[in-house]
């Protein structure tokens, strides 16, 4: 399927990839990030909670090298270094924690490898001419640096130099679905100015090295037990595999307060915190599951089950629902079954991609898609939502370009 003539606009997602260091186990993780907090003097209790949200995750994705520690992955390679292997910027006094300096050298040292790996093997999936991206849309929350990591990936991979480049950053969670929206608006306005446009899409966070060792509050500990590193990359353009047929964006009123962040010191009572400041408030769980019950959300997906008639539950389309964490997928489930009809393994992809990678920022939703991509059976629909700041939600459907058939899940 493709927008040619007489055929109204339409974007695919043509290519997809994802690039995260070797997996090792969250209470591997967790323990040594507990014995360095040590160094700092924190209450037993401290370490406790860091040791209680080991189980949350079975394994996650850190590029920190203390991590990996003694793990199995210390020795393996990954984007041309040994996981157990400290970079310079790494080093730090006993006791003392990584400078706000340190921390942004190291994201940019992942962040741009971790996107060229992606978005060049996602082109790579997409085996058009390179030189025809006519742009190319990046985000990130855990760091920034300019010229950034849409310019790093025009030269590093071969781009034109006239490829238009827009960062969309600090926004959180919800971006990667964000910059979607975005490619697909613009494939989609290309063919009615009579333009082929070809969009790159890469989301990255790196949230390891925003771990703060002088962060004793319990706040701290669930962010460090749940966020990891990697990223992902898509190709969208005029014809490909799974056409997004629909995109938007809400705000969940009275919720800018419960989930925040804040770059170093700013917002914070500590004017020596060196790592950025978050704030994962457990009412943002209850609050989607409210909006998505009885709120402005409900009315939002009964518009888009409508439009795609998925009233049917026969015809219920896979969900790619951000997994910010197991409380927001342990009470956005039970929504989902009784407001909408799924079954009770609706939100699998969303559980599976959590327990194996955690949250991965803007990057998390985006993980969850590929996994539907290359996983659904019979599935030739999908709705995803993603959540971030604000309390911001992105909502997209898409639809398998050449749907199944009975002899397609026969063979």
């Amino acid at each position: 399927m493709s927008s040619g003539a007489g055929v109204p606009p339409a974007a695919f997602i043509a290519g997809w990839a994802l690039s995260h260091p070797p997996l090792i186990s969250n209470r591997h993780a967790m323990g040594m990030l507990g014995e360095m907090m040590k160094e700092f003097g924190h209450a037993d209790e401290v370490y406790g909670w860091a040791a209680a949200m080991a189980g949350a995750l079975d394994t996650r994705s850190w590029t920190a090298a203390w991590a990996h520690g003694t793990a199995p992955t210390a020795a393996a390679d990954y984007l041309g270094k040994p996981c157990g292997q400290a970079l310079e910027h790494e080093l730090r006094a006993p006791g003392r924690d990584l400078t706000a300096q340190q921390r942004n050298r190291l994201w940019e040292y992942w962040a741009k490898r971790m996107t060229v790996d992606a978005a060049g093997k996602a082109l790579e999936r997409w085996g058009g001419d390179r030189r025809a991206v006519s742009h190319v849309v990046t985000t990130a929350t855990s760091g920034w640096t300019e010229p950034g990591l849409s310019a790093n990936l025009v030269c590093t991979l071969g781009l034109s130099e006239e490829t238009a480049k827009q960062e969309l950053n600090f926004n959180g969670c919800f971006c990667g679905q964000t910059c979607l929206r975005l490619a697909r608006d613009l494939v989609m306005a290309g063919h009615a100015l009579g333009e082929r446009r070809v969009v790159l899409v890469a989301a990255v966070e790196n949230a390891s090295i925003q771990v703060s060792l002088a962060d004793g509050t319990r706040n701290g500990a669930v962010c460090h037990s749940l966020f990891s590193d990697g990223a992902a990359a898509f190709v969208v353009a005029p014809e490909g595999v799974w056409e997004m047929t629909s995109a938007g964006m809400a705000i969940v009123p009275n919720s800018l307060k419960t989930l925040t962040m804040t770059p170093v010191a700013q917002g914070t009572a500590d004017p020596e915190r060196s790592s950025f400041h978050m704030v994962l408030s457990p009412q943002v769980g209850p609050m989607l599951a409210e909006y998505f019950q009885r709120g402005r959300g409900h009315s939002i997906l009964t518009r888009v089950f409508g439009q795609r008639s998925w009233s049917q539950a026969a015809a219920k389309p896979a969900l790619a629902v951000h997994p910010g964490g197991p409380r927001i997928l342990d009470v956005l489930d039970p929504v989902f079954q009784k407001c909408f009809g799924f079954g009770p393994q609706a939100l699998r992809y969303s559980y599976a991609t959590m327990r194996k990678f955690g949250n991965l920022g803007c990057a998390a939703s985006l993980f969850v898609l590929v996994s539907v991509f290359e996983t659904a059976g019979a599935e030739d629909s999908v709705l995803a939502l993603a959540f971030g700041p604000g309390v911001t939600v992105e909502h997209a459907t898409f639809q398998r370009a050449h749907p199944t058939t009975s002899d397609d899940e026969s063979n």
